[in-house]
């Protein structure tokens, strides 16, 4: 992730170089402020960058390529996370330990499970406490305050759902009308596994994204969008069903 330096004061940069380890260090009258080694760091920035609204970033853990968007001042992975590291099936639930799971797989072979179109349409379904570390470094689950910010800058919440959705019906069931996916943020139907039945549901039909905020020990906030709706709906559901995640940076 690259390092941004917004520097307000005359500013003198000193490069040590070491045969080991070498350093920026950012000084001060004659002070370090700030140091840093030159292998965390890929470029240093002296004006307030422009981003280009529609980017990519590099998941390091496993080489996944994701887009991204920016929606008002936040920062958004443009797809449903798809990091994966073990499968389990549906009647395999945790409200505590990290569950991960692939709509319509019932194995526990990761391999297998990442070559199924759901994995690489809708990504995977985490229960709540895989959730809260399941983000590329740099990155986290969004709290219901940063879920807000976003919605707040889109508008009228009665049909956020229109701007937030994948257009057409290769990821959502028909109607799926008048949707204009205007935001970018392209939400898909990713279904959840449901606890009660220990089973999948609704995909195509229905999106969930998890909460950072967690509204009682067995529940967490979750925003909900339909195939035949055009606002979101938030909710509070057991921390052991399994729902898509979008990540937002740091």
């Amino acid at each position: 992730m690259k390092k941004l330096f917004y520097l307000s004061i005359l500013t003198l940069i000193t490069f040590q170089l070491t045969a080991q380890n070498d350093t920026i260090f950012i000084m001060r009258h004659g002070m370090i402020i700030y140091q840093k080694a030159v292998t965390d760091v890929d470029s240093i920035l002296f004006y307030r960058p422009v981003f280009n609204p529609h980017g990519q970033i590099l998941d390091p853990r496993d080489s996944t390529i994701y887009n991204t968007i920016i929606i008002g001042n936040q920062l958004w992975l443009a797809e449903n996370l798809r990091y994966l590291p073990a499968v389990h099936s549906p009647q395999d639930g945790s409200l505590n330990e990290g569950r991960y799971y692939v709509s319509n797989y019932w194995g526990s072979d990761v391999l297998l499970a990442k070559a199924t179109c759901a994995y690489e349409d809708y990504g995977v379904l985490y229960n709540w406490s895989s959730a809260q570390t399941a983000c590329p470094p740099g990155w986290h689950l969004p709290s219901d305050a940063e879920w807000n910010t976003m919605f707040q800058v889109l508008g009228d919440t009665s049909s956020i759902g229109l701007k937030l959705k994948q257009t057409g019906n290769q990821y959502w069931n028909a109607p799926n009308a008048n949707v204009t996916n205007e935001s970018g943020f392209s939400a898909l139907a990713g279904g959840l596994r449901d606890e009660t039945t220990l089973t999948y549901y609704d995909l195509g039909n229905y999106g969930f994204w998890w909460s950072a905020t967690s509204s009682s020990p067995g529940n967490s906030s979750v925003k909900k969008l339909y195939f035949n709706q055009d606002g979101v709906e938030h909710h509070e559901l057991p921390k052991n069903q399994g729902f898509s995640v979008r990540c937002i940076v740091d």
